[in-house]
């Protein structure tokens, strides 16, 4: 039973909205972990109001993908921060989204570009993925952002963009863009490389709203 104190107003947990009434919207509070402040309009529309939520950071000393599976549906924005991630080889970095139905694994239309060494000018498109960083040296770091944006909820199209630099091997910096159509709400994500190498450096994390 939901309850006013002399210092808030409490809200019991729900799974989901009640059902949708004409004219009339709702405010609950869905239990995620930790929950989440929702706005349901009167179309059905899940808006998560919660603000943004920084998960736990990810150190990439070794593995060869860093997933997350707990996005909770309704959100918005999401963005991918690495600090000094390297690999053991030279394969690409990459980010795949996925519903509740799993991960999308085609689909995508994304390119990024190394900057200003025009030696090292390599443009990476994808169609399997979003890319983050074309293919550099073993050992050589890279910092990001990568910012994953909902284009229209009805749709479920998102869009990205990406800009980061690398610090170690030959100093350049790096950006692109892309997007992918999802079946439903974007619930989880995996960054990967798009070979066999393993990560040996570095630091990931997401935040989203």
């Amino acid at each position: 039973m939901a309850k006013i104190t002399n210092t808030g107003v409490h809200i019991v947990e729900g799974s989901a909205a009640a059902a949708d009434t004409g004219g009339e919207g709702q405010i609950w509070v869905k239990s995620d972990t930790p929950s989440s402040l929702y706005y349901t309009d009167d179309a059905g529309t899940d808006n998560r109001i919660s603000g943004m939520a920084l998960q736990t950071s990810v150190a990439t000393t070794s593995g060869t993908a860093v997933t997350y599976t707990s996005i909770p549906p309704g959100v918005k924005r999401v963005t991918i921060i690495g600090k000094d991630v390297s690999t053991n080889g030279s394969n690409e970095i990459r980010t795949q989204l996925g519903t509740s139905g799993g991960l999308v694994t085609s689909g995508y239309d994304s390119t990024i570009v190394g900057l200003p060494n025009s030696a090292n000018c390599a443009t990476n498109t994808q169609t399997n993925s979003l890319a983050i960083t074309q293919g550099i040296g073993a050992g050589e770091t890279r910092s990001w952002l990568q910012t994953i944006c909902l284009l229209d909820a009805s749709l479920d199209v998102w869009v990205c963009s990406v800009v980061g630099a690398r610090k170690t091997g030959e100093n350049e910096c790096f950006s692109g863009g892309g997007w992918v159509d999802l079946s439903g709400d974007l619930t989880q994500l995996k960054i990967f490389m798009d070979g066999s190498d393993a990560f040996d450096s570095g630091r990931i994390n997401i935040q989203f709203a």
